[in-house]
């Protein structure tokens, strides 16, 4: 009979809320972190879809490439202009342009980096040698790859020994998986430390040496995780 499954359990050093507090009491959680949309009743009246306003601009499209009907007209019209005496032997073949109606983007456009992994860590004892091992990031790390992609509320909250919850997907498996990220009291790191041994090292076969990388993923509200070997 296999043994019952550990269940993880929020670090034991949290402040203390009061129980008159308790129902008041709403964690804090990083800038965007995903909600679940309250379901709406199945009999609730179908709003119909809005229609978003778009103004739009007159913008020069160039024809590099013409067709062949296309080539042959202006080939005409060139040999035209030749024969009259109005053409300059040495003008190349024009750019035809004609304007369209485009709509301007109203926000920079945000391209992905060729190596997004910003958060690179070749994995210590102090990682996957124990059972309470945890996933150390330095102050540095947190504040130039994490920090800036959270409101100030959650970075004061982590400050005051908040655990704050956050969603690691695992690019390698296509899972997802919830977990903690703090810093306890008189640590110097801060750290991935509920669960980190059971939903990573022990299903991944994480060792001592191995190579990971991590990043803030905009598209996932959460860190994304490699493995690099």
């Amino acid at each position: 009979m296999d043994a019952p499954r550990r269940r993880c359990r929020r670090p034991s050093r949290q402040p203390i809320i009061p129980k008159e507090e308790l129902m008041d009491h709403t964690p804090n959680f990083p800038s965007g972190y995903p909600i679940i949309p309250k379901e709406e009743p199945m009999d609730a009246p179908l709003q119909p879809p809005i229609s978003p306003s778009f103004s739009t601009i007159k913008a020069p499209y160039f024809h590099f490439i013409l067709s062949k009907a296309a080539e042959e007209e202006q080939e005409a019209k060139l040999q035209a202009l030749e024969i009259a005496g109005l053409r300059n032997p040495n003008d190349s073949s024009p750019i035809y342009s004609e304007l369209l109606d485009i709509t301007p983007l109203s926000y920079p456009i945000r391209t992905l980096p060729l190596f997004p992994w910003e958060i690179r860590k070749t994995l210590t004892i102090h990682e996957t040698g124990f059972q309470y091992s945890r996933l150390q990031f330095t102050l540095d790390q947190v504040q130039n790859y994490i920090f800036k992609h959270w409101d100030e509320a959650t970075r004061e909250s982590m400050w005051l020994g908040q655990q704050v919850p956050i969603v690691i997907y695992d690019e390698d498996t296509k899972t997802r998986h919830g977990l903690f990220l703090g810093r306890l009291r008189g640590d110097e790191y801060f750290s991935i430390h509920s669960c980190w041994v059971r939903e990573f090292v022990s299903r991944r076969q994480l060792k001592v040496g191995m190579s990971i990388g991590m990043y803030w993923d905009l598209k996932y509200l959460g860190f994304s995780f490699t493995v690099f070997g």
